[in-house]
């Protein structure tokens, strides 16, 4: 499977690769190999609804394998969904992955979600919050606050969760403990004009 991948020939590839996988007494770290080329051959191929279910079925077998989250993540990327391609490069870079574009892919996509800033609607895009209080014999002072949501920088960027993979809950029922539900942080950053 691995020479016809190097070869190019992607759909045989893939028909041993499936055979290879599926083969019961092969031992985890040889499932796993075949996951993670299978999960590549179908990438190559365009079917990449095809090769994230073939990398999260591997991942079943090792939530924490580098080269499944790298390659995983690499095809969200290459497939246009920067929210899960930055959580699983995150953790394949986290894994110490073998993945070697997995690092810059990372980088990218974080300067993608960057990009797509949006202004705090906490603060009004002012990085801080301005209220005016009276005391009992009238007089008016101003409190200005730093705005935690976007960092006092008028904006965020939306930092997928990697603990909930970004859906925002945790088993059937709980909200994640991380995010609190939300699936994203805040993080502070300044709008592209």
């Amino acid at each position: 499977g691995m020479v016809l991948l190097r070869e190019e020939k992607y759909e045989e590839a893939i028909e041993v690769l499936r055979t290879a996988k599926a083969i019961p007494y092969r031992g985890p770290a040889n499932r796993l190999a075949a996951c993670n080329q299978l999960g590549i051959a179908l990438g190559k191929a365009g079917r990449s609804e095809e090769a994230i279910a073939v990398f999260r079925d591997g991942l079943s077998l090792d939530a924490k394998n580098g080269q499944l989250l790298g390659n995983m993540g690499l095809q969200y990327a290459s497939s246009g969904d920067a929210a899960k391609a930055y959580i699983a490069l995150k953790k394949a870079v986290e894994a110490g992955t073998k993945v070697s574009e997995a690092k810059k892919a990372l980088d990218d996509t974080t300067r993608s979600l960057m990009d797509a800033a949006e202004v705090c609607r906490s603060c009004d895009g002012k990085g801080r919050h301005e209220t005016v209080i009276e005391d009992e014999r009238g007089k008016r002072s101003k409190i200005i606050e730093d705005c935690k949501t976007c960092d006092k920088k008028g904006s965020y960027w939306k930092r997928p969760c990697v603990d909930c993979w970004g859906s925002g809950e945790k088993g059937y029922y709980d909200a994640c403990d991380k995010c609190y539900g939300r699936g994203w942080f805040p993080e502070g950053a300044k709008v592209k004009k």
